[in-house]
């Protein structure tokens, strides 16, 4: 196919008369080059505009003058801008770079107000645009794609001496563009903040490749409205270094990150490739990743290298910092990447910060998803801080997934006054933690400070020790399944400083089970000790039982006199391993091929170079990075529950059936719970535990009438009471034969002793021809009236009868 000079392609010189899709001459149709195919082009869903060839700085220049008019530029050779400051204006149009260079420019300084002036009474619209608070430097802002193109910026230093004038800052070649594609940049961006305090939260948005820019707009009815842009970001690559000062007292919030500041909601990264040395000093608040600063949108098939070197002055606010992610916001998702940076913090003097701090080998602070094939080999230098989170994958998790994750390096923290650290993630709230292998040695010396020292193998949580009620704490507990830990815990401090150490999951929780007045009229609380079953197949790796007894490798050493003396450490596990179902279990590397499978790996390991053979080496561990799966949305299939993320079965009054598939039982609003029932019982294991979500609503349900003769005891609770109906329901709809029993938390049977005992199971028996099916609903959370859902713990197992 060709296309010919004519109507609607003025600019064609005469030596443009044809034009072929092959626009390189290499004998191929790239990619970029599918500018005029629309069924292939992903930046627009028709080809229109005039088509322009740029051979020299003064064509590229004149792009400004046809801001209005949608045309197609093509770069004919490599062009030197002089050293001048640039600023080029794409508008709607498209940027075909050739391969070509884009060199010696300075970045320019975009007119924001611009962009602002549409229809209606346009001079009093330009005196309100005058004091426009947002400064933009760039190259190129705006177009609907950009493709093939190298930019060789040398070094870009730039002074933010704006004084109270400016509020947002925007430094980055492109900025707003829709479509990037095969970019790859080379250079520096050296950034001084001198000038801006006294302002509290100016925002700047730095990076090598793109940043977001949210304008402002007018409605038909005058009304100004903000317009946020979206990027698609493909095939590129950063190699070169970002440093930026601010002096002490300056306010700014800085989002900072190679191939992108910040990411907005519908954006999306794929294949990036960055190798970038950073040196951050940031005074106030700093969200810094090796490829984006912060994302609420898609970053997939990408890989982040180099060093990143970061300070904090006195009194700063918060810093989030990642290998890849400084934050990873609400449904946002990193997946099939990878990283080997190395991740230093130094500071002068302690600094306290108001806010969190989070180091993360990926993600500093996560509420998204890190998932299918994230893989981090960071290494996490921290030195000389007060409180912080620090973490193999992530330094703070909340509510979020992750899933199918290798996460190897090294932890190193000195001088650290109150310390959250951990293989996986440093800190998490609720959320999913699965398919994990994590093998991170975590070295902490505090012996020259007084300290409180929290450490983990897979993670740390809210210790309820100190907690009277802990139903709120028992709702924020992560989820954990199918993870293998090994890794060497070393912890050097001052003798009589606080330590912490959990197995990997957290301190047994205390619920209270009674509260009386005591004899001189204060509150006595009882408590009683429980354990959710919120995990499974969690494995540690040892050569001795005395290893596995000391919570894989850990050492702690008290300093005293100058001298390191060898402790027994404190440590809580966090799973009883009395219990047998749930309980650790010690590995071999004989038995990692084993393992593996059961983590559900197996698939997932680049064959290429994993040898899957009896011995395996956790750290020459790969995944496959399959492309063929890189755009696919984990969050955008709709099994992702934002309040609890880790709940991919929620019951409510919304699961309404007109049809069953079970059979002829008249269905109701709790059907997706009996279909629930029904998947147990038709289950090829054995045995199993899970978790599900209920709300209010679920539990509004018919009970039985006043003066009826109840079935349970006086003492259950409206919730209970509701609960146990629909699983009467259920299995009568299921057509089985139940027998319900009423357990409390020693699990002896209520019904029996008549005893006034809270009911905190309930046991669902009943068999078939074949076999003898148990399912104990933990029913505890059900107590609580004051949340609007409930979270009901399910063991399931099943015997097959033995025939005489």
């Amino acid at each position: 196919m060709a296309l010919a000079c004519g109507v609607g392609l003025a600019g064609c010189g005469k030596d443009d008369t044809l034009v072929s899709k092959d626009l390189d001459g290499d004998g191929a149709i790239s990619s970029w080059e599918t500018v005029f195919d629309a069924s292939s082009n992903s930046s627009s869903t028709s080809v229109t505009g005039e088509l322009s060839y740029i051979r020299s700085a003064s064509d590229l220049l004149s792009i400004n003058d046809n801001t209005d008019v949608r045309k197609i530029y093509i770069l004919s050779r490599d062009i030197d801008l002089g050293g001048k400051e640039v600023c080029i204006n794409l508008g709607t149009s498209d940027l075909y770079g050739n391969g070509h260079i884009i060199s010696n420019f300075k970045l320019g300084t975009f007119d924001v107000n611009s962009l602002y002036v549409t229809e209606g009474d346009e001079e009093s619209l330009a005196e309100e645009e005058s004091t426009s608070t947002t400064s933009v430097k760039c190259l190129f802002y705006g177009g609907s794609g950009i493709y093939n193109v190298r930019l060789f910026m040398g070094l870009q230093s730039v002074n933010l001496d704006a004084g109270y004038s400016v509020n947002d800052y925007y430094i980055s070649p492109f900025v707003n563009s829709s479509y990037l594609d095969h970019i790859s940049v080379k250079g520096k961006l050296d950034i001084t903040a001198q000038s801006i305090d006294g302002r509290n939260g100016a925002t700047l948005n730095a990076s090598l490749i793109h940043s977001h820019l949210t304008t402002k707009d007018y409605d038909a009815e005058g009304f100004e409205i903000d317009v946020e842009h979206a990027v698609n970001i493909r095939n590129c690559q950063v190699d070169g270094n970002i440093k930026t000062y601010e002096e002490e007292g300056s306010l700014v919030i800085a989002n900072i990150g190679s191939i992108a500041s910040n990411l907005t909601k519908n954006s999306r990264i794929y294949n990036a490739y960055a190798k970038v040395d950073m040196n951050i000093h940031s005074a106030y608040e700093l969200n810094l990743g090796g490829l984006v600063g912060t994302s609420a949108g898609f970053i997939s098939t990408s890989v982040s290298t180099g060093e990143m070197n970061v300070s904090g002055t006195e009194n700063a606010n918060c810093q989030y910092v990642g290998g890849i992610l400084g934050v990873n916001s609400q449904l946002a998702e990193l997946k099939n990447s990878s990283t080997n940076v190395t991740i230093n913090y130094d500071s002068v003097e302690a600094v306290h910060f108001y806010n969190d701090v989070c180091y993360g080998g990926m993600v500093g602070f996560n509420k998204g998803g890190i998932i299918e094939c994230a893989q981090s080999d960071a290494t996490l230098n921290i030195s000389t801080i007060q409180k912080v989170y620090v973490g193999g994958l992530c330094g703070y998790s909340e509510n979020g997934i992750i899933s199918y994750a290798i996460c190897r390096g090294g932890i190193n923290v000195t001088n650290a006054s109150n310390l959250y650290i951990a293989q996986v993630s440093g800190f998490t709230k609720k959320g999913l933690l699965e398919k994990i292998i994590t093998t991170t040695n975590l070295i902490v010396d505090t012996s020259n400070i007084d300290a409180t020292v929290n450490a983990g193998m897979v993670t740390i949580f809210e210790n309820v020790t100190s907690i009277g009620d802990s139903y709120l704490a028992f709702l924020d507990s992560p989820y954990f399944k199918n993870i293998l830990v090994d890794g060497l815990t070393e912890i050097s401090m001052r003798e009589g400083n606080t330590f912490r150490y959990e197995l990997g999951l957290r301190n047994l929780f205390r619920n209270v089970s009674s509260t009386e007045e005591g004899e001189e009229g204060e509150t006595v609380t009882t408590y009683e000790t429980k354990l959710p079953n919120i995990y499974s197949n969690l494995y540690y790796v040892g050569s001795s039982d005395a290893e596995l007894s000391a919570g894989c490798r850990l050492v702690k050493y008290n300093v005293s006199n100058g001298q390191k003396n060898e402790a027994s450490p404190s440590v809580s596990y966090a799973v009883n391993t009395s219990s047998g179902s749930q309980s650790a279990v010690q590995s071999s590397g004989r038995e990692a091929q084993w393992i593996i499978d059961h983590l559900d790996f197996k698939n997932y390991l680049n064959h290429n170079e994993v040898n899957i053979g009896s011995d395996i080496a956790f750290s020459e561990l790969y995944f496959t990075l399959d492309e063929s799966q890189h755009e696919v949305s984990y969050f955008g299939k709709g099994s992702y529950n934002q309040e609890l993320a880790y709940f991919d079965k929620e019951f409510t009054q919304s699961y309404i059936h007109d049809d069953s598939s079970l059979g002829s039982c008249a269905y109701d609003s709790k059907d997706e719970f009996m279909s629930y029932i029904y998947s147990l019982i038709t289950s090829t294991k054995t045995s199993l535990s899970d978790a599900i979500k209920i709300s209010k609503d679920f539990l509004e349900v018919e009970v039985l009438d006043e003066g009826e003769e109840d079935v349970v005891l006086s003492s259950i609770s409206a919730n209970v009471r509701n609960f146990a109906t629909i699983i009467s329901n259920s299995c009568t709809c299921l057509n089985l034969s139940e027998g319900i029993t009423y357990l409390n938390v020693n699990k002896e049977n209520v019904e029996e002793s008549m005893s006034e005992d809270i009911v905190k199971y309930i046991q669902l028996t009943f068999e078939d021809s074949s076999t003898y099916y148990t399912i104990l609903f933990d029913i505890s959370g059900l107590e609580d009236a004051e949340v609007e859902n409930y979270i009901v713990y399910i063991t399931y197992n099943s015997v097959v009868k033995t025939v005489s």
